[in-house]
């Protein structure tokens, strides 16, 4: 029950804020549906900053009616100032309009069944690293009652905003579900709603209202690997997948706004529609990022070749000049170094795996992969041929960037891809949005070329969109599946009766304690069943930034011999310990990192045991003076 109350408060707060003020300022139907989560989070985000300054409690009533109030004055304003701006395309009553809606809803469904499939409970923990931190994150939140995104730095270091915690925790707080369970919702309605009712809009932007065109783009959101299955097996990337389903809202708007901007449409006009991708692209840059770099990479090409063809090409070399200085200095910017992926940088790949690469992006199935890999080739041609060549250099640039990363030394890799964090999955996964566009445009040539009534058979299409589902289920649940229930022992960052003992450890604690736990062998999900402080909140390794945890990370076990470690945990301000566990296999690559807790037992001197329960113990520290 409190999984299906967060799933209805998730998809509330994502969609309602947002259509109420496109409905006032003019927009219907998909312009309005499809757009309207960017500015639900723009406003969420709003609730939570004006909560921060009040010093109020943001999280539960107080925050829905901020919101409330945030969003009338909103579309208040909205109704004032903009004038609805129509689409000469659309006609009043287009053949088979339900049909795209009704693509959505299957697709969406068959998302969610693989979701809901490969996780088995909406409270399963995927074992990786990343979820620690995301649902540590909303769960300090909900307990300071803030949905401010900037105090999600006080749980970690985070090198990004928190937006993705802000809104889970909103979701949390409003719908007393756990933590866990209300990211669980969040996620759902991101990858089955807001992702496949974002690419028809994008769709609809690009080619037009053709039911073909609208259905063949819902279908190829879900069957798309890269997106959304590939991200939920890497890392738990939750705020990156938020961001990247993001991305087609605001690319749209960028394409309207430089609609109006080709053809003089108005100042007034083209102000109020140069709102909503500003608006949007702040708030998918506040949930991550690289959304940001992902409208350069993929919105900057259209833009200027739209202003081209326009005839407005003065413009389009200033825009030109602008986005490249500041994509050049936003590029310049670096994270430090433990952020960037190394892993797969730097040899021992060919050609064959750049190729495997960029087929796996439509699908993991071999077939159905080399059959999508087609598709999208023959639409990145018509693409170019129908006058949008952007999209197709919006599709090989994120595959070309992804191949580096498999063959290029990583040096060069960590400059080229870092707003990715030189991530190969994420981005395949920001070359799927250009993928489905061009699939698209197969759709819109075969429906043109055999007539709207015939492109849309009735029984054919129900029945292939069947057909691809069940391979969808098929191939991309078991993958997923493998996150939240690995097959190996050493995959598991805290099995379920880990977990039942570290909630029973937790209530011997002290609410403020502040608690030293290797975070490979499940110490870090002690934050998650008590108000405590982790000296190792996430699962990384003592940063050499901060000596003293190091120190205590290495050698705690000498605390009444060596003065250093003494000075170290008296720095630290750790009161307890946390032994036991079994280490994951991520732990073996930092060797004895963590080898001074490791070492901590009965007949170390400075410690008393408090209590066992299954594989762990947990000590407290004796008073120790440097």
């Amino acid at each position: 029950m409190s999984y299906a109350l967060a799933l209805l408060v998730a998809a509330l707060l994502l969609f309602v804020p947002g259509v109420a003020v496109l409905w006032s300022g003019g927009r219907r139907g998909w312009r309005a549906w499809g757009a309207a989560p960017p500015v639900s989070i723009a406003l969420l985000l709003l609730t939570g900053a004006v909560g921060h300054a009040a010093a109020s409690d943001a999280v539960h009533g107080a925050g829905a009616v901020v919101l409330a109030v945030l969003t009338a004055a909103v579309a208040g304003a909205a109704r004032l100032i903009a004038r609805p701006v129509e689409d000469p395309r659309e006609p009043s009553r287009p053949r088979g309009r339900w049909w795209p809606a009704a693509a959505v809803v299957f697709g969406g469904a068959v998302v969610a069944t693989v979701l809901g499939r490969a996780v088995g409970s909406a409270t399963a923990w995927p074992q990786i690293h990343d979820s620690i931190f995301h649902v540590g994150a909303t769960t300090m939140l909900v307990r300071d009652g803030s949905a401010w995104a900037g105090d999600v730095t006080a749980y970690a270091r985070v090198p990004y905003p928190g937006g993705w915690h802000a809104v889970a925790a909103l979701v949390t707080g409003l719908s007393g579900a756990d933590p866990l369970t209300a990211s669980h919702a969040l996620l759902t309605v991101v990858v089955s709603v807001v992702w496949p009712v974002g690419v028809v809009l994008l769709a609809r932007t690009v080619w037009g209202p053709s039911p073909a065109v609208l259905i063949t783009a819902a279908v190829s959101a879900f069957l798309c690997y890269g997106l959304p299955y590939q991200l939920l097996t890497w890392g738990v990337v939750w705020p990156f997948l938020l961001a990247t389903a993001l991305l087609s809202p605001v690319l749209s708007q960028v394409l309207e706004l430089t609609g109006l901007v080709a053809v003089a449409g108005g100042r007034r006009r083209i102000a109020a529609a140069a709102a909503l991708p500003v608006v949007g692209a702040a708030a998918a840059t506040v949930v991550h990022p690289a959304a940001l770099y992902g409208l350069a990479v993929i919105g900057l090409p259209a833009v200027l070749e739209r202003l081209a063809r326009a005839g407005r090409h003065r413009l389009a070399v200033v825009v030109a000049a602008g986005g490249a200085l500041a994509v050049a200095a936003a590029w310049s910017v670096r994270p430090p170094e433990r952020l960037l992926v190394a892993g797969a940088a730097g040899g021992g790949y060919g050609a064959l795996d750049v190729v495997a690469l960029v087929l796996s992006t439509v699908s993991q199935h071999p077939l159905s992969a080399a059959v999508g890999a087609l598709a999208v080739t023959a639409g990145a041609v018509l693409s170019v041929r129908a006058g949008h060549a952007w999209v197709a250099v919006g599709l090989v640039v994120p595959l070309a960037l992804a191949a580096s990363v498999l063959v290029l030394p990583h040096g060069v890799v960590s400059v080229l891809t870092w707003p990715w964090y030189s991530d190969v999955n994420r981005l395949r996964a920001l070359a799927v949005v250009p993928s489905v566009l061009a699939v698209a445009a197969v759709a819109r040539y075969v429906a043109g070329r055999a007539g709207e009534a015939r492109a849309l058979v009735p029984w054919g299409v129900p029945v292939a969109v069947a057909g691809l589902a069940a391979l969808t289920l098929v191939t991309a649940a078991p993958v997923v599946s493998a996150l939240y229930h690995p097959g190996t022992a050493d995959r598991w960052w805290a099995t379920p009766a880990e977990q039942d003992a570290l909630a029973s450890l937790a209530d011997r604690l002290p609410r403020g304690a502040t608690v030293a736990a290797d975070p490979f062998r499940g110490g870090t999900f002690l934050f998650l069943h008590r108000d405590v402080t982790l000296l190792f909140p996430v699962g990384d390794p003592p940063l050499p930034s901060r000596p003293g945890a190091v120190e205590v990370a290495a050698r705690l076990d000498r605390v009444r011999s060596d003065p250093d470690v003494c000075r170290a945990v008296f720095a630290s301000g750790v009161t307890h310990v946390l032994t036991g566990g079994d280490a994951n296999a991520d732990e073996t690559a930092l060797g004895d990192a963590y080898a001074g807790l490791a070492r901590v037992g009965s007949g170390t001197p400075g410690f008393t045991e408090l209590a066992r329960s299954g594989p762990y113990t947990l000590w407290r520290v004796d008073r120790c003076t440097p």
